[in-house]
């Protein structure tokens, strides 16, 4: 299997101008549906697609509301998932003053994927990489 990726232009890191930069990106090259998985699963096992519904739904409900929880959720061999702040930095001076409210320095939030070790490392050996055509080189 390949990941398909483009050449782009990129703004310099350096903020220096006059010199032009490229950086590597990765291309979505199509989605694959909660139904294929479903019906993937389905065909690899003994479950019917009822089963296999029932039961990622589940795992949707249980996951969201450990992550909730603040809990890093472990889903074994897979890797595991856990929620992170995108938030602004503040003077550590303002901590304990009046009208101070650390929680207005957050931006938003994310859920990250970390995966596995061994199901990375699987990963990194067979993947290769495709480059289709973009502005910058055809």
């Amino acid at each position: 299997m390949s990941v398909t990726y483009q050449v782009r232009p990129q703004v310099n890191p350096n903020g220096q101008t006059g010199v032009d930069y490229a950086a590597d990106f990765a291309v979505k090259t199509g989605d694959y549906t909660f139904d294929e998985l479903q019906e993937d699963i389905e065909h690899a096992t003994t479950a019917t697609a009822a089963d296999v519904a029932a039961v990622l739904k589940a795992a949707r409900k249980y996951l969201k509301g450990n992550l909730l929880a603040g809990k890093r959720v472990v889903i074994g061999d897979l890797g595991a998932l856990q929620i992170h702040l995108k938030g602004k930095c503040f003077k550590q001076a303002l901590i304990g003053t009046d009208g101070f409210n650390p929680a207005s320095y957050i931006k938003g939030y994310r859920v990250v994927y970390r995966p596995e070790a061994k199901l990375l490392k699987e990963i990194r050996i067979s993947v290769q990489a495709k480059r289709i055509p973009s502005e910058l080189m055809d």
